[in-house]
């Protein structure tokens, strides 16, 4: 299953629009290379707007004044965001890409079937 890039980038830009409160910011230059990297490393969409989310908390919180969030900011927390959610779920790494075009967190979750069955284990 490929990943549609360029929906992918057009909802991070929509959701950083909407964290910077409404100020619109196009993803471009680094931006885009960042948002290709989470696209490519298999992080789903709603993984990333949490990491965006909690970028956005962080910059908030600074006593620096009005600044806008700007999506290289949000890498580390994207990248720390979705290594949360893989240990969650024990999706490993090349079994995200299978569910990074999904539109909501339930939809994120992989296939229960290929977890090991609880009386398999204990016999």
């Amino acid at each position: 299953m490929g990943v549609d890039v360029g929906q992918y980038c057009r909802q991070i830009e929509a959701h950083v629009c909407t964290a910077n409160n409404g100020h619109l910011m196009r993803i471009v230059g680094p931006a885009f290379e960042t948002v290709l990297a989470w696209a490519t490393d298999g992080i789903p969409l709603p993984v990333a707007c949490a990491g965006i989310d909690r970028a956005a908390e962080r910059l908030q919180r600074k006593p620096t004044g009005a600044r806008r969030l700007r999506v290289e900011y949000c890498d580390r927390d994207v990248r720390e965001v979705f290594d949360e959610w893989r240990r969650a779920t024990g999706v490993t790494a090349a079994g995200s890409r299978a569910v990074v075009a999904t539109s909501s967190p339930a939809d994120a979750v992989p296939p229960v079937a290929s977890a090991p069955r609880l009386g398999a284990s204990l016999q």
